[in-house]
């Protein structure tokens, strides 16, 4: 049977208020041993959300998984200081191969002024 997790980590937040990727880790291993996780709110560039080397969520968590396949999605990608981006989006990790993946641009309209 495939074992699937799905959780919201608010860009790894704890509740001293900073971010703890090895704390979301960590809780994985009790929750099941999984097959596929699907992460939500995962965030690079914004520095109160660090949690990880450089402040790349997406890679620290990749590097934080050996043996997963990590495939992420960029939902916003903004202006950070300087030349920097800030990006939040989502991560997918199989423990199977993984033969493609699509991203896809939902439509959003031009907003007036």
């Amino acid at each position: 049977m495939l074992k699937l997790i799905t959780w919201n980590i608010q860009s790894g937040r704890s509740l001293a208020g900073g971010a703890d990727l090895e704390r979301i880790i960590a809780c994985l291993g009790r929750f099941s041993d999984f097959d596929v996780l699907c992460l939500q709110e995962v965030a690079a560039g914004y520095p109160a959300r660090d949690g990880s080397d450089g402040g790349d969520q997406f890679a620290g968590l990749a590097r934080r998984l050996p043996g997963y396949t990590a495939i992420g999605g960029i939902a916003t990608d903004t202006a950070g200081p300087g030349t920097a981006r800030r990006l939040l989006g989502s991560m997918i990790f199989s423990r199977h191969p993984v033969l493609q993946a699509f991203r896809h641009s939902l439509p959003c309209r031009p907003t007036r002024r």
